[in-house]
């Protein structure tokens, strides 16, 4: 009878499907998410397929191309100024996959060479790509697809001209394509290739270069405020120099150049502008006598009306805390600068002590500087944090009890996140399990904030408060649970969240880095 038992067990065990592996889960959620796309914000349908396309790229190429390219050609539906952003960012995602897919996208864009967040644009992300591949043709192509009178992409032409040898006549057409772009357009580092190559292309083009920035000079407002300050060479006693206008700026780093090809040009711009002959009288050679990488410039920032405020991913391997504590600074403080510094220096501090107090094996001083921390959410949080350095239960209870009691979603939301990376840590999964619960709760209450029909946040959904806080959460979760996180999804039901969840949970099972990134709140 005995035997008999055994084997039913085994036979019933037999019949059980394996546990899903990482990529297996991370598969199915992406599949997932993909089919929920169609019934979500267009925004979000965009960003969606965009992830679905960077995550599918540990997993099936073509699928991530696939997405890639819808999310590119959904952008149309978007406002004038975020659908040619998303499209940039789509393309610098698509072009380490399939750069020629990516080629032809940039076909359709009007503007391939404008820079958006992220610091580069579409055509930079795809000439880098082809020069990696050492097919210059390839990108002279995409630098022909810029139209004339767009922003142009001058470091990328820069990085082709330099591949071209220097007896190939490519040299002298790329030159003279950024030159008639500048003479168009004048915005982007086009001074920066005349620097450089002046002396590498026939005098006439050199010139034509030297005439597009110098009319540009005199279209634009010297007083517009802009510094650059020059150091000496190291065991010089020269002492420093301030450039304090555009002007006396670009007439320092083109000061060879301009020697050679136009001296009474330079006689009165010496003559007009002090700060330029002082330079000039100190570093004759220009940029050639400055100590390297020490030019510092300075633009007037420009005024910001909108409340936004960062915050970054923490939990890295270099970091004991786990979650950074951005997330609730960032919310607490939005639209104050001032108030966010202050923020900043007091939890550090706080911080700092409590952590001094843990190495020392000090519990109750370690308290007692947590409670130093303002704001109860923040205090809830450093506590839990804490508590996964120490491993002491009491600190994480201590920080479960004082976080019930914070009143605003955003503010309670990093402190369920840093408490269910303690739990994690002192193996404690139900708390973790809870902690992680009540942190999707918060951001599905913050997603009704942010989507309050009368006074909606106006930001990009990519950066909302409610997006990012549930990005946070999967992320964690995958993290903490592993491929049984996706149950926390069941009682998610603004498919907003629900999709980009998935994605995020995907993109921890794959070991890719979360694409959390900054939290916007505009009205």
């Amino acid at each position: 009878m005995r035997w008999l038992c055994l084997f039913l067990l085994a036979a019933a065990l037999a019949g059980q499907p394996a546990p899903p592996t990482k990529q297996g889960k991370a598969r199915e959620l992406l599949d997932e998410a993909e089919r929920m796309a169609a019934a979500v914000h267009l925004e979000t349908h965009v960003l969606a397929l965009m992830h679905i396309g960077d995550a599918q790229t540990k997993l099936d190429k073509q699928a991530a191309v696939r997405a890639l390219t819808q999310a590119f050609s959904a952008c149309a539906g978007l406002s004038a100024e975020l659908g040619p952003s998303l499209q940039t960012e789509i393309i610098r995602k698509l072009a380490p996959i399939n750069v020629a897919s990516a080629a032809e996208l940039v076909r359709t864009m009007a503007e391939p060479g404008k820079v958006h967040e992220g610091g580069q644009s579409a055509a930079s992300a795809v000439v880098n790509e082809f020069l990696q591949q050492k097919d210059v043709d390839r990108a002279i192509e995409v630098l022909n697809l810029v139209p004339a009178s767009a922003e142009f992409p001058f470091a990328a032409a820069q990085e082709v001209f330099e591949k071209i040898p220097a007896d190939d006549s490519s040299r002298a057409i790329v030159f003279g394509r950024a030159t008639e772009a500048y003479a168009q357009r004048s915005t982007g580092p086009f001074s920066e290739f005349l620097e450089k190559h002046w002396k590498a292309v026939p005098r006439p083009l050199a010139q034509q270069g030297l005439s597009a920035i110098t009319s540009a000079l005199l279209k634009d407002d010297p007083s517009a405020a802009q510094s650059e300050t020059l150091e000496p060479k190291a065991g010089s006693n020269k002492g420093a120099v301030t450039l304090n206008s555009r002007h006396a700026i670009e007439f320092f780093r083109l000061i060879q150049m301009i020697r050679e090809l136009d001296p009474a040009r330079l006689d009165n711009a010496l003559k007009t502008y002090s700060d330029l002959a002082e330079a000039v009288k100190r570093f004759p050679e220009g940029r050639a006598s400055v100590q390297a990488n020490s030019i510092t410039t300075t633009r007037q920032a420009t005024d910001n009306s909108s409340f936004s405020a960062s915050t970054t991913m923490g939990g890295g391997s270099d970091d004991p805390f786990g979650p950074s504590i951005g997330f609730a600074m960032g919310t607490a403080a939005i639209g104050d600068h001032s108030q966010m510094q202050e923020l900043i220096r007091k939890v550090a501090a706080a911080t700092d002590k409590a952590q001094q107090a843990i190495d020392e094996k000090d519990i109750r001083k370690a308290l007692a500087k947590a409670a130093e921390v303002p704001m109860d959410g923040l205090k809830a949080e450093v506590l839990a944090m804490l508590a996964k350095r120490s491993k002491d239960g009491a600190i994480l209870e201590k920080s479960m009890l004082l976080v019930g009691d914070v009143k605003e979603a955003g503010a309670r939301f990093p402190a369920w996140i840093a408490i269910a990376e303690a739990a994690h840590e002192m193996k404690d999964s139900r708390n973790a399990h809870l902690a992680l619960e009540r942190a999707f709760s918060d951001a599905r209450r913050m997603f009704a904030v942010d989507t309050d029909a009368e006074k909606p946040n106006l930001a990009p959904r990519n950066v909302w408060p409610s997006i990012q806080a549930s990005r946070l959460a999967a992320f964690t979760a995958a993290k903490v649970l592993g491929v049984s996180s996706g149950d926390l999804l069941a009682d998610v039901d603004e498919t907003d969240l629900a999709v980009l969840a998935r994605i995020e949970m995907a993109r921890q099972l794959l070991d890719l880095p979360p694409s959390i990134h900054s939290i916007q709140f505009r009205r």
